[in-house]
């Protein structure tokens, strides 16, 4: 019987979240029925970042490179609120959108990530090797399909990460996963999403009821100006 509740009890938030976030692009059909996957991993160069934020090599311009205090801080909070792993997604241009510096520095302070991508290659002679050139800072990166989002499989404990997101299916993972109590949004002025009407902004969550704003805070970026971090945690319906 308590199964039948919570059962009832999901899809009825399901319902909820895709009446907020109604289908408006073909990428986006049926966001509720999105395959869920685990996520492939392959061979990657790999670049190292100290605690005292020293990266080498020297990452791409444009990659966001937190400095010391503003990873401290963003790690701090996610333990803070008792966040398990934080699932990653970033659409911003490669190189800069794969060094993926942020994950990186976040592991090394103790908190758990996923960093995501979508699967570029559809060719499955020598699967793999076309990532190899693409240097990573974090241990791995987890592929999906490109009609696919990340499987979560404790999302009342996993905070969502969207770095100047557009062609990602951010609104499937809202829809899929409203259990999720964090969401945290990357871009500003300047982000490469900006002009994009399929783009997750750093404002659109403001209006959305059901989310309140809890942490505003400049991201340093690599060669170019900041970025911003905000976070919107969930309002728990009493």
């Amino acid at each position: 019987e308590k199964e039948a509740v919570e059962k009832e009890a999901e899809k009825e938030a399901v319902k909820k979240a895709l009446e907020k976030y109604p289908v408006d692009s073909p990428y986006e059909m049926a966001p509720n029925k999105v395959p869920q996957a685990p996520g492939a991993i392959y061979p990657q160069l790999k670049g190292t970042i100290s605690m005292d934020g020293v990266a080498t090599p020297r990452p791409p311009k444009g990659s966001i490179f937190p400095t010391v205090q503003e990873a401290g801080m963003l790690a701090g909070f996610l333990r803070s609120k008792g966040i398990w792993q934080t699932v990653c997604l970033n659409n911003m241009p490669v190189p800069a959108g794969g060094a993926r510096i942020l994950e990186g520095m976040l592991e090394a302070r103790g908190c758990g990530v996923v960093a995501c991508d979508v699967s570029k290659y559809t060719d499955n002679k020598d699967r793999g090797n076309e990532y190899w050139e693409e240097r990573v800072y974090c241990s791995e990166v987890r592929r999906v399909g490109a009609s696919e989002i990340y499987q979560i499989v404790r999302p009342s404990t996993t905070a969502l990460l969207f770095a100047c997101v557009w062609t990602a299916p951010w609104k499937a993972y809202f829809v899929q996963y409203p259990q999720v109590p964090l969401v945290i949004i990357i871009g500003g002025p300047g982000a490469s999403n900006q002009r994009n009407k399929r783009a997750l902004t750093i404002e659109m969550m403001d209006q959305d009821t059901a989310w309140r704003r809890v942490l505003s805070t400049p991201l340093h970026v690599e060669q170019e100006r900041p970025l911003k971090c905000v976070v919107y945690e969930r309002i728990s319906e009493r």
